[in-house]
């Protein structure tokens, strides 16, 4: 983006339209302040007349013509990826007789995707953005058994989750198909980056990552980050060895789930809200429909 309303603004689909965000790219160019109705932007009638009019028009082709660049930047990695994903899936976690429910193909992922220019733009930004298909209804037990018995590290062991965090270990039978859900996150081996909030407590720096986050941006879920430890472990190069991710998962006692790699295996911990800690780090990603 070249004009510096828009470049300075994280804008959220949910909240404001493509014509409002012009409006408002407009206004911060021109430092006028709009009265009227937004939602009829380009049509209504302001105070800035023609001139205004002509800027705001302007704008949302800028802006189209970025969102349509930008994300097909993000579907040429995910072409890119795709088979991974699906592969990963199929040899790691289900059974050999069982199939997707829909066979996922590019023009199906980025429909379940439905990507807006700030989607793709934060995606592009990651340091190793990374396609995964999370099977949310799979039984957690399932994914843990995968990662062991797909070891790739000198001296690892199973992996390990606090019981308190109440995901049953013990593996279960699914039949027939498989549900998936597409997401693209952070996949890089640590997030060195400092978290702005680090050495507060616990409950507070993800109170404080939720409020600075648009609301399509998650912390990882336990079943995506097991996929990305996954790809880590397979390359001989765990994630979160220097510090541990903050899950989105809910927990019971008012634990906070994590994920890391401690003492030579996997680990979902769940840590107490009241903690100071500088090593929690917050691992994003952006997650589509469900594919049912």
């Amino acid at each position: 983006m070249t004009y510096e309303g828009l470049e300075k603004r994280t804008l959220d689909r949910e909240t404001l339209s493509l014509d409002q965000q012009a409006v408002r790219a407009a206004e911060h160019r021109f430092k006028w302040q709009l009265p009227g109705n937004y939602d009829e932007i380009p049509n209504a009638q302001f105070g800035g007349g023609a001139e205004m009019k002509e800027a705001v028009q302007k704008i949302l082709e800028e802006v189209k013509v970025n969102e349509a660049t930008e994300v097909t930047e993000v579907s040429k990695l995910v072409e890119k990826q795709l088979s991974g994903a699906v592969d990963l899936v199929q040899t790691k976690l289900i059974k050999p007789d069982m199939e997707f429910n829909q066979k996922p193909d590019l023009a199906l992922v980025m429909k379940l995707m439905n990507l807006t220019l700030e989607q793709a733009q934060v995606i592009l930004k990651m340091q190793n953005p990374r396609l995964e298909l999370a099977l949310e209804d799979m039984p957690f037990a399932n994914y843990c058994t995968a990662i062991d018995v797909n070891k790739n590290v000198s001296g690892q062991i199973n992996t390990y989750v606090n019981p308190d965090l109440n995901w049953c270990r013990r593996s279960a039978q699914q039949e027939g198909q498989v549900t998936w859900t597409p997401c693209i996150g952070e996949s890089s081996q640590e997030i060195e980056e400092k978290n702005p909030w680090a050495g507060q407590r616990l409950d507070r720096q993800v109170a404080n990552w939720d409020q600075s986050r648009p609301i399509w941006l998650q912390s990882q879920s336990r079943e995506s980050y097991v996929l990305r430890q996954m790809r880590g472990i397979a390359s001989g190069n765990p994630l979160d060895q220097k510090f541990w991710s903050v899950l989105r998962d809910l927990t019971q006692n008012k634990l906070i789930a994590g994920g890391g790699w401690r003492y030579d295996r996997v680990g979902f911990y769940g840590v107490f809200q009241y903690v100071h800690t500088r090593f929690a780090r917050f691992r994003a990603e952006v997650v589509g429909e469900k594919c049912t």
